[in-house]
């Protein structure tokens, strides 16, 4: 068993998108207070997570897609 083009995209996507969210948090973040940049990592957290869960059941949902069954 492998993961089909669509399966390495998703899982590549899902380990690359937490990444970019922080950056861009971070740069939005960065000339403000602490208290400010910490509510804007939050809400960093708070897209990841929302991906994270999405991510999670579109991959339940379509597993035969993404998995290639060699038997």
């Amino acid at each position: 068993d492998g993961l089909t083009a669509i399966g390495w995209i998703t899982l590549l996507f899902g380990v690359v998108f937490p990444g970019i969210v922080f950056v861009f948090a971070y740069a939005i973040g960065r000339r403000r207070s602490a208290g400010e940049l910490a509510l804007v990592l939050l809400a960093g957290l708070g897209v990841v997570a929302v991906f994270w869960l999405s991510l999670i059941g579109y991959s339940l949902l379509n597993m035969a897609e993404l998995v290639s069954r060699t038997a």
